[in-house]
């Protein structure tokens, strides 16, 4: 009896120590380093953790000008767009631009207060300059008006105001009697003054830059002159 309970023992404690054992190897397993043992596998990217989230402001359309960069001429456009990186089911984040200095009410702003999230990472607003802008430097502030939102990499954006000019000769050329089509089309007009300016803007020189608008340098004493006072004259006196 002695002998068969001894035995009995000796090989519970195997069993324990054998199942020891492969507790421990599971543990090594399982605790061990973050690699990929598949031989010519993929090793794991430390780039798969989430990063925080960050919303970034670009500009598009400004162009370097003729006394500073960041330029905006008189009649056309451009645009600012923020862009959501990071972070995970990022809720609606409202990105406005306000705060615009000096104020202008020809400065107009397009698709303002527009929202980010995880389901829709960027949005743009198109900020349009007027042809009746004064032309000077203004500053605008980029905010997210959501409620302990993220901050945008960037809160304010500098611009400056150009009114540039252009004098073209038209490559077309008229007869005197302009109000009855200048000797090139049949048309007729009111007076020789709006007929002029209509030839001005149809002429292929015309379409540089977009959207400007040309008047004839030609006065009638009646519609346009120039002295002694002027009346819808081309240029304005002490401007470049």
């Amino acid at each position: 009896m002695n002998t068969k309970s001894q035995q009995t023992t000796t090989n519970h404690n195997k069993i324990r120590l054998i199942s020891f054992v492969v507790v421990a190897l599971c543990l090594a397993s399982c605790v061990g380093n973050n690699t990929n043992q598949t031989s010519g596998g993929i090793a794991p990217s430390t780039n798969d953790v989430l990063q925080s989230p960050q919303i970034n402001i670009t500009t598009n359309g400004l162009t370097s000008g003729l006394f500073s960069a960041n330029t905006a001429q008189t009649g056309q456009s451009f645009t600012v767009t923020a862009a959501l990186s990071g972070g995970d089911n990022v809720a609606n984040q409202n990105i406005t631009l306000d705060n615009l200095s000096p104020a202008s009410s020809s400065i107009i702003f397009t698709n303002n207060s527009c929202n980010i999230s995880s389901q829709n990472e960027s949005c743009t607003i198109t900020v349009t300059v007027e042809s009746s802008t004064k032309p000077e430097s203004y500053t605008l502030s980029v905010t997210n008006m959501t409620v302990g939102g993220i901050t945008p990499t960037t809160n304010s954006i500098s611009f400056n105001v150009q009114q540039w000019k252009f004098i073209f000769v038209t490559e077309s050329t008229f007869n005197g009697d302009l109000t009855h089509g200048g000797g090139v089309t049949n048309e007729s007009f009111a007076n020789g003054i709006i007929a002029a300016d209509t030839y001005c803007m149809r002429d292929p020189q015309s379409n540089f830059p977009p959207g400007a608008k040309y008047k004839a340098m030609i006065a009638d004493g009646i519609n346009r002159t120039v002295s002694p006072s002027m009346l819808d004259w081309v240029l304005e006196p002490g401007q470049v």
